[in-house]
């Protein structure tokens, strides 16, 4: 066997080699893909669970201040439905918070044994009828309304389109519309003045072809006249009328 018949025996073979190799990374790519998009299904629908905001403070120079927020999903436990909420940044287990301070918000206070505690404003009117605080004070209230009239007087004043742009939008609809009326009167009037005209000539050509036709139904007729003269006769006369 020559050299070229064995080269032509081991072609084949590399050639399904290659193909081999492009399926496997085709193959390759495909479960790269399929994991990554798994992965980011995943986190998404993992994330979505963590819709409950939880609000903390914390002491801070002998008062509370808001010292930053996490996400909280709820997470069954027994077979009872008791549920208990997971702190994602702080790794927390909680009980399930009973006040609210918003839509799926809830705030919660370090107090000084490191327990974080579930609060919320409270009814502050109830808290200021029970301290004896004043609700209205007579002369703060007119010294705020002096105030706000003082305000509104000096910074709130209305400009002079808004003072006087309808009244101005409307006087310069009115003139538009005198001008388009008195746009078509005039030029009624001349059309008027041309039909006039033009009536006049007509009646002036119906006379001359009047006299046209006497003159030579007179030369044809001898002077006895025929029946079409007195037609063009009787149509002379009621223009003239």
């Amino acid at each position: 066997m020559s050299f070229v018949d064995k080269a032509k025996e081991f072609l084949p073979g590399i050639g399904t080699v290659n193909l081999i190799a492009t399926w496997m990374t085709y193959a390759v790519i495909f479960i790269v893909v399929s994991l990554a998009a798994a992965g980011l299904a995943w986190w998404w629908a993992n994330n979505r669970k963590y819709y409950n905001k939880i609000i903390k403070f914390e002491k801070v120079g002998n008062t509370f201040q808001d010292v930053g927020v996490d996400w909280a999903k709820i997470v069954r436990i027994g077979h009872t439905g008791d549920t208990v909420h997971y702190w994602r940044k702080g790794k927390l287990f909680r009980p399930t918070p009973q006040i609210q301070t918003g839509a799926r918000k809830f705030w919660y206070f370090l107090r000084e044994d490191g327990e974080w505690i579930n609060f919320g404003i409270g009814d502050l009117d109830r808290i200021a009828r029970e301290l004896g605080c004043v609700m209205v004070i007579t002369d703060i209230r007119h010294a705020k309304e002096a105030l706000r009239k003082n305000l509104k007087e000096t910074y709130d004043k209305p400009g002079f389109l808004e003072r006087f742009g309808a009244h101005i939008a409307l006087l310069s609809l009115m003139f538009m519309f005198a001008i388009a009326v008195w746009f078509a009167f005039y030029q009624m009037t001349d059309v008027l003045n041309s039909m006039s005209t033009l009536t006049d000539k007509v009646g002036q050509f119906m006379e001359t072809a009047n006299g046209i036709l006497i003159k030579i139904d007179n030369v044809q007729g001898g002077g006895s006249g025929s029946g079409l003269v007195p037609a063009m006769i009787g149509l002379g006369l009621w223009r003239r009328r």
